[in-house]
């Protein structure tokens, strides 16, 4: 009788042991899955082309200098559906360059050249100083959406408020290698398709921020 009490008492505390063990597993499945689900990682391949004189093509790097005239066009390429916000900001306005694309969702793997294939964005002798800021969003952002809501073009420091607050919860990716110049190979296209090989991929969570600081020698 009292062996098979013994048995019991060992056999209820394995039984216990072994409900623990799966316990503690399922709590930490849920955390894991908990957390997983809460972050969502936003890629996607970008660059900025230059074209300054001499037809010479690079990619645009943060901290270059570089002169009134020169001339450039925005590479996006999302690896999932996104939405996606390339702002051009000088010493006194913030333009919104995508606003092609307000409130529509970029699906994935769609090439983004901005302005154009054909067509270029020039640096003024304006500013000594400009920033483009480009933002991949995984939501519509009612922020940036309400900021341009009207226009394309608003107060610099209406936007730097907000930038500023995604830079800062932003993990950059600071993959800026030097590139020698390289020309023009015969038309635009293959300019597009060449450059298409120097596009870098940055990653972010829930949103992923680039920018570049550039220097205007007047």
């Amino acid at each position: 009788m009292l062996f098979f009490r013994q048995s019991l008492i060992v056999g209820f505390i394995s039984m216990y042991k072994c409900t623990f063990s799966y316990l503690i597993a399922i709590i930490f499945v849920a955390a894991l899955v908990f957390e997983t689900g809460a972050q969502t990682k936003v890629q996607a391949k970008l660059g900025i082309l230059l074209s300054s004189e001499n037809n010479k093509i690079t990619r645009l790097k943060s901290k270059d200098r570089l002169k009134p005239g020169d001339k450039f066009r925005v590479f996006v390429q999302p690896l999932s559906a996104s939405h996606i916000y390339v702002v051009f900001t000088d010493e006194k306005e913030a333009t919104l360059l995508s606003s092609e694309y307000k409130n529509k969702e970029v699906s994935k793997d769609k090439l983004l050249i901005l302005p154009s294939e054909t067509e270029y964005f020039e640096f003024d002798n304006l500013s000594a100083n400009c920033r483009i800021a480009i933002i991949c969003d995984t939501e519509k952002n009612p922020k940036i959406e309400k900021l341009f809501q009207s226009k394309e073009t608003i107060d610099k420091n209406s936007w730097l408020a907000y930038e500023d607050e995604v830079a800062k919860a932003a993990k950059k990716d600071l993959n800026d290698k030097s590139d020698k110049p390289f020309q023009i190979a015969g038309n635009v296209r293959s300019a597009n398709e060449d450059f298409l090989t120097k596009l870098q991929l940055y990653t972010g969570t829930d949103k992923l921020y680039k920018s570049y600081e550039i220097e205007i020698k007047k």
